[in-house]
């Protein structure tokens, strides 16, 4: 939608290798076909993001006149930190969260001198885009009393990327922090690492229906023929790793589901599905076909319909 597309042509196969690509970046393709009788539009955009890379966290500190952050208990992150000044970068320390599960944090602050009742914000990066304040990436706020400590607990979603991730803790007197990236009158800022699982991987199909999220293990499957024409059906061959309720849908690139069909307990091992008159129910084009079991995504395939 920015900047400007390259143009591979010629292509007789249905893959191709992309190189030269930048780590930790999104881009957006599109697919035209080329036929004797003419060429078709271009489809509609997909997008992916690569692996790898560095990612760059706005700085936030405090001032630790009064109050600073003294413990942090999540986990296996159990930090007696002291003051820091501001700021402690804790990232070398880290906690394992599972997608769809709930956790509990405990903070603790300490004074130099007189106590007093702090306001404390959680954010986590969910989707590992940089930015800690995303949607659903304020995970809590919660309030100290003077005497005593803030715990409260918080939900992984069961979208968020699989993967190391940062944890920023802002503890701020007088008002909650709204803003990840603030400098702080009085308190202090800390951040540490999650190591998310369960969660979506960078084969999520987004826009799917609430709660679904990859999983990865060995499940297969395929779609025959394909590509797909002349009204055919098309048979998903596919095997499960284990037995569970089992779903297929059929969605187009932007992540909307056009057709599903409910399989029920199905048993682990090799299945077949008829896909039946599926030309009569889509349009031309690239298509996403989704293995679904106990509400997670194990297995997905392209599929292209053509005339």
């Amino acid at each position: 939608s920015t900047g400007t597309f390259t143009t591979v042509s010629n292509l007789s196969t249905t893959s191709y290798n992309i190189t030269g690509l930048t780590a930790g970046t999104t881009y957006q393709f599109h697919v035209q076909a080329i036929c004797a009788s003419g060429n078709s539009a271009y489809s509609s955009l997909g997008s992916f993001t690569t692996s790898g890379g560095t990612i760059t966290y706005c700085a936030s500190k405090g001032t630790t006149t009064y109050e600073y952050i003294n413990k942090v208990v999540l986990g296996t992150i159990s930090n007696t930190s002291g003051n820091n000044s501001g700021y402690g970068n804790y990232t070398a320390l880290s906690t394992a969260l599972t997608a769809g599960s709930a956790y509990t944090i405990t903070l603790t602050p300490g004074f130099t001198g007189a106590k007093y009742a702090e306001n404390w914000t959680v954010y986590i990066d969910y989707n590992r885009d940089g930015t800690l304040n995303g949607t659903g990436e304020t995970v809590l706020e919660v309030k100290s009393t003077r005497t005593g400590t803030a715990s409260g607990s918080f939900t992984v979603p069961t979208t968020a990327k699989n993967g190391s991730t940062r944890l920023r803790i802002q503890m701020n007197y007088g008002s909650y922090s709204t803003n990840p990236c603030a400098t702080l009158t009085y308190g202090e800022v800390e951040d540490y690492t999650v190591n998310i699982s369960g969660g979506a991987s960078p084969l999520y199909v987004s826009g799917d229906a609430p709660g679904l999220q990859n999983e990865i293990i060995s499940n297969t499957l395929s779609v025959i023929p394909n590509p797909l024409s002349n009204r055919a059906n098309a048979t998903a061959v596919y095997n499960l790793a284990k037995t569970g309720n089992t779903s297929l849908k059929v969605m187009d690139l932007a992540g909307r589901s056009l057709y599903s069909v409910n399989l029920g307990l199905q048993s682990a091992g090799q299945h077949n599905y008829l896909l039946s008159n599926l030309t009569n129910k889509l349009s031309s084009g690239y298509y996403v076909v989704v293995l679904v079991q106990d509400n997670h995504i194990i297995s997905n395939n392209r599929l292209l319909i053509g005339r």
